[in-house]
């Protein structure tokens, strides 16, 4: 602690009256306050948090008679093609970014069926595999 008063450089210029430029506008306080804002120093970072924490999920492995039940109902479909049933259909959806994936339902009419590639084609422009389908 000081006993005294410490010794103050700046005394003579404390009280000096504040400086304007004739020259030059002040600055606005937005702008002002925008050099103080927070900056994103890593731009992919928080897309790269929200990208990890999405959840995807593994295909479900189905039994024989699952698959048998499925044909019955493929057999429906390609006989049936020309009507205007619509179909709810539950596939597994791969995930394009990162293993796994999700399962989707849809309901639509089927407009045509593709035995050789096993591709369901929907009117609504949908492809499904049928090797993705679970419940159709």
């Amino acid at each position: 602690m000081y006993t005294q008063n410490p010794p103050f450089p700046y005394k003579d210029i404390l009280h000096l009256p504040h400086h304007v430029s004739h020259r030059r506008r002040s600055m606005s306080l937005s702008d002002r306050a925008a050099q103080f804002a927070p900056f994103a120093a890593l731009t992919d970072y928080e897309s790269a948090i929200q990208e990890a924490a999405r959840i995807t999920c593994d295909k479900l492995d189905l039994g024989e008679e699952h698959f048998a039940a499925l044909n019955r109902k493929f057999q429906e479909i390609l006989d049936n093609t020309d009507e205007e049933k619509v179909y709810t259909f539950t596939y597994y959806q791969p995930d394009a970014r990162k293993k796994g994936g999700s399962y989707q339902q849809i309901s639509d009419r089927v407009k045509r069926v593709d035995p050789v590639q096993r591709i369901i084609f929907l009117h609504s422009g949908k492809k499904i595999a049928m090797d993705e389908l679970v419940d159709g």
